[in-house]
């Protein structure tokens, strides 16, 4: 099909081709520069969840997620490489084409001839055309349509389980279940936050607090597919058509609601749509009109459904703490305003985390006034509390939001809250005590129908007492924090942490000197002549060596140098070592010299003869949390045994460097900010001096002979 689009043109006339190839162009064009933004913010390609968040949602949250992760560097990103398009279709433009309709004919005879027997033969399943660029995009978004038709034909097909029994009888009981949104247990005084960010629930004595429950996915569609019917983790034999914890209670003859906050885009579009449509009443106060009250429009339509007489289950779906972040409470609980003790972050990082805090504030506010009016109610009650996912707030690397390719703790990490009150306590205390003993236990919501059966006895064929929460200890998840301690040297004590970026010209050097105390060079070794030269690939060598440079500057003794070696390895470290020592001496710049490399053990020669070493670690920022936590594990032996003086990586990753290697010293560096800018300024010189472990931090400073 993509051959075919490609050669549909050389049917057409030339006026035709032109027109259509503006088409086909701007569309690529548009779609390759939004692919190429979710690549940098994501680390990955879209697929079919990224169509569900952007288009199965209201018009202020699909500008929120822009206004949020869109920055201006992006912006620049983007249009720089609409631009480099545009002037190469323009150079393209020159290139002549043969006019004749045979040789058109021929060419894409054998092209998709070609490409057809190749597919066939499999031949190029390593290219996977399926997943490339243009093609991924497409198919993630048929798959998006797919799904939405799919959840639109599980409506037809009424659900009636085999083996329905309740063990007891039931009579006039109220059962909530709240989901929230985007809120993370890591942001939550309930579960040892350092801000009062849960004043009511925490002073709640009625409220069972889980402390290691996990979502499935850090989006909300998949997430809830999970939860709320008996797809799972482990399996893929059950899906939504198979029924959902709705159809358990509509069975069970429980009068089922759905309160929602969240915007309803189209009738049957999405999991939480297809759920929604089974409740036998449903109130969504948030439209595709754009307009986003605040979740508390919920709370007069909470009281009229618990009022109603019999067995009844309330769903609550918030807002929560989605972004934007700032229009999830009102002003009133706008309560945090400034971070204490929180050097690394900058300004527009602290705005987000106060906003988010605030937030959780709020819905701390939000579900302990459901709880009130619970209070007021006759009869059994319980309420069930838990989000869809998390969100990270830059809490250990730059970045805020949410996404399953870099997942992170704080993506999945979820409160799950149980609260119930006299009457069910008497009733259900074998419950309830199950549930206090399993607090610690690791769980995964992906379970979640199952522990609900077990809470509102409602058991069928399909649920698993070996998959509830409240019937035993259930270890779900393996940790993968309990790493290996890791030890650098930690011998850097410069008198000045902050260096230029990048001095590798005599120039250069001249241009910067006078406002640094010492610079960054990079260096590429050449094992035949024995030297080094100033030069950072791919850039081309301008035949500068290291010694000449260093030759250069009047009184080389008086600064500090941070020696990027760009090509070290095994094979070469001996030689660099021995002649990195002779220039050392001949200018006398012991204690005054930091070697660094990515390739940890090339330093080993440089460690044997006293040099202060520095390892320059993967982006580990940019892995999800359980590839990083394989990374860090796998180079933790490595460091151990070389032992450099410190690590290295940009100051996206400080905060996770600070967390995962709290024995180790620290270099990073930061090309967007500027020492000119008085706040840049006061920011960095408050970092280096409020940070013992950072030891030398990288500014930029534009000169006329940057390279």
């Amino acid at each position: 099909m993509f051959a075919a689009v490609l050669s549909l043109p050389m049917l057409f006339s030339s006026q035709l081709i032109r027109i259509y190839a503006a088409i086909i162009g701007a569309l690529v064009l548009g779609y390759s520069g939004a692919e190429l933004w979710h690549v940098i913010e994501f680390r990955g390609f879209p697929d079919s969840a990224t169509f569900f968040s952007l288009f199965v949602t209201n018009t202020n949250e699909s500008w929120a997620l822009l206004d949020n992760l869109f920055g201006f560097e992006d912006f620049l990103i983007v249009v720089g490489f609409w631009l480099l398009m545009v002037i190469m279709h323009q150079l393209l433009r020159r290139i002549k084409i043969p006019k004749s309709m045979g040789v058109y004919w021929s060419l894409m005879l054998i092209g998709v001839a070609g490409f057809s027997t190749l597919s066939y033969q499999n031949r190029l399943a390593p290219a996977n055309f399926k997943t490339c660029s243009i093609v991924g995009g497409f198919n993630a978004y048929f798959s998006f349509l797919q799904e939405q038709d799919r959840f639109v034909g599980l409506l037809e097909k009424p659900v009636q389980f085999s083996g329905f029994i309740q063990k007891y009888n039931h009579e006039n009981e109220t059962h909530v279940i709240v989901i929230g949104e985007s809120t993370s247990r890591h942001h939550m005084s309930l579960y040892a936050y350092s801000r009062i960010t849960n004043p009511k629930l925490s002073a709640n004595r009625n409220i069972i607090s889980f402390s290691q429950v996990s979502s499935p996915h850090a989006h909300t569609f998949p997430a809830l597919e999970k939860v709320l019917s008996f797809k799972s983790l482990d399996s893929n034999n059950y899906d939504l058509q198979d029924g959902t914890l709705l159809d358990l209670f509509n069975q069970a003859g429980y009068h089922t609601t759905w309160l929602s906050n969240q915007a309803l885009s189209g009738k049957f579009e999405t999991p939480v749509s297809v759920l929604a449509s089974k409740a036998d009443q449903k109130v969504f106060s948030n439209t595709m009109s754009g307009s986003e009250p605040y979740d508390e429009i919920l709370l007069q339509a909470f009281k009229d459904a618990t009022i109603k007489k019999g067995n009844k289950v309330i769903f609550v779906h918030l807002m929560g703490t989605h972004m934007s972040y700032v229009d999830r409470y009102p002003e009133k609980f706008n309560h945090f305003k400034t971070i204490h003790n929180t050097s690394h972050l900058t300004r527009a990082q602290q705005k987000y985390i106060n906003t988010y805090d605030n937030a959780v504030r709020y819905n701390d506010h939000l579900i302990a006034s459901l709880i009130d009016s619970l209070n007021a109610v006759q009869g059994v009650c319980s309420l069930l509390y838990f989000s869809d996912h998390g969100d990270e707030v830059f809490d250990y690397r730059n970045f805020h939001g949410h996404s399953d390719v870099i997942q992170s703790k704080y993506m999945v990490d979820i409160p799950f809250l149980l609260w119930t009150n006299e009457q069910y306590k008497l009733k259900n205390a074998g419950i309830l005590k199950r549930a206090e003993n399993n607090i610690n236990s690791k769980y995964n919501t992906a379970d979640f129908i199952h522990t609900a059966s077990d809470l509102y006895d409602v058991h069928c064929d399909l649920t698993d007492p070996e998959k509830s929460l409240i019937s035993h200890a259930t270890i779900n998840t393996p940790s993968c924090n309990n790493l290996t301690p890791c030890f650098t040297a930690n011998d850097i004590h410069f008198e000045s942490k902050l260096l230029c970026h990048r001095v590798n010209g005599i120039e250069r050097l001249k241009e910067v000197k006078e406002h640094f105390a010492g610079f960054e060079i990079d260096l590429v070794f050449d094992s035949t002549t024995k030297t080094f030269d100033v030069n950072h690939p791919p850039a081309e060598s301008v035949g500068l060596s290291l010694d000449r440079l260093i030759a250069s500057i009047e009184n080389p003794e008086d600064y500090y140098y941070w020696f990027d070696l760009k090509n070290l390895d095994s094979l070469n470290q001996n030689d660099a070592a021995i002649q990195m020592q002779e220039i050392v001496s001949k200018y006398n710049l012991n204690d005054k010299v930091v070697v660094e490399s990515p390739n940890i053990n090339g330093l080993k020669s440089f460690v044997e003869l006293n040099f202060r070493t520095a390892f320059y670690l993967p982006d580990l920022q940019n892995y999800s949390e359980n590839q990083m936590y394989s990374v860090i594990d796998s180079l933790i032996p490595l460091i151990n045994t070389v032992r450099p003086s410190a690590l290295s990586q940009q100051f996206d990753a400080y905060s996770l460097l600070t967390q995962q290697f709290p024995n180790c010293d620290l270099l990073t560096w930061d090309l967007r900010f500027d020492l000119e800018n008085a706040d840049d300024s006061q920011f960095i010189n408050q970092l280096v001096t409020q940070q013992d472990r950072l030891k030398l931090f990288l500014v930029r400073k534009e000169s006329d002979s940057y390279r």
